[in-house]
């Protein structure tokens, strides 16, 4: 697995051509670029730009992140979020970022537990539709808050083998697979395939159901077991990103090459020690 850099990391101090450059001066090849970083930089460039970016400092993207609420909207917001999704994934298409992030809605009262997986599954399939015209790939982040309509990794696997469909898969956060007490031998029902993505942070000790996200701090500073996590991805044959996503107003402050630094430094460590460091 490789370490990669997700600009949340350096959501106050960097923008998408500085993150980019910094990724290549601290030793990142990896990027996954926010949704807001990347139209903040549109408005004065071309998407030509960012791939010649991407390409003169040696960075491949690996995921656009991401796209919230994509599950139980009403006409209209649907509409937006078909909208917005294609957009990305023309982006993608043209500059090899093969992934989008997308994200289950919050605050889903009065269904059950089928309702929401079925209805998940049916907004997955819409969108797998449009995905594959541009040969992108919708990666299905469930987050592991009460509130959220999908908040663990047993339904969030439940919902993609409902979907079945090979340009749809899981967006493995560590922090939230902690959050709501998933267990890191329910990997091991998955496939390698089915994993296309993985966010890693860590967390102090916490309760299911009570961590809160500015608690996120820096992979192996915390109580996620996030060596089990990763040789569990690894034996079931996920060997890709790891990506360092950071979400802590504090770290946000710190200076924008300790935030690549220190987050190239602890990823690389956590992964090393679970032997999955490639």
């Amino acid at each position: 697995m490789r370490p990669c850099f997700n600009e949340t990391t350096a959501m106050k101090h960097g923008d998408l051509r500085s993150d980019i450059e910094n990724c290549a001066k601290f030793g990142f090849d990896l990027m996954e670029i926010r949704e807001d970083k990347l139209l903040a930089f549109l408005r004065r460039n071309r998407l030509e730009d960012v791939k010649e970016l991407l390409e003169a400092n040696r960075i491949q993207p690996v995921c656009f992140n991401a796209v919230h609420e994509i599950s139980f909207r009403d006409k209209e917001g649907w509409l937006q979020t078909k909208e917005l999704c294609e957009f990305l994934f023309y982006c993608g298409r043209e500059i090899g970022c093969h992934n989008l992030e997308v994200v289950p809605s919050a605050d889903i009262s009065g269904r059950s537990y089928d309702e929401i997986s079925q209805g998940t599954a049916e907004a997955l399939c819409l969108l797998s539709d449009i995905a594959r015209d541009y040969d992108v790939r919708c990666a299905f982040e469930f987050i592991g808050f009460p509130n959220f309509s999908v908040n663990t990794f047993k339904q969030s696997l439940e919902i993609i083998n409902m979907v079945g469909r090979d340009n749809v898969g899981i967006l493995l956060d560590t922090f939230h697979f902690y959050g709501m007490g998933s267990d890191p031998e329910g990997i091991l029902m998955a496939k390698g395939e089915q994993i296309f993505d993985v966010h890693i942070g860590d967390c102090p000790k916490r309760a299911p159901g009570t961590a809160k996200r500015a608690e996120r701090c820096w992979p192996g500073t915390g109580d996620v077991p996030l060596l089990r996590i990763l040789q569990n991805l690894k034996s079931i044959g996920y060997d890709w990103a790891v990506s360092v996503e950071m979400f802590d107003p504090k770290l946000w402050e710190l200076p924008v090459e300790e935030s690549f630094r220190i987050g190239l430094e602890s990823t690389s460590a956590v992964l090393t020690a679970a032997g999955v460091l490639s």
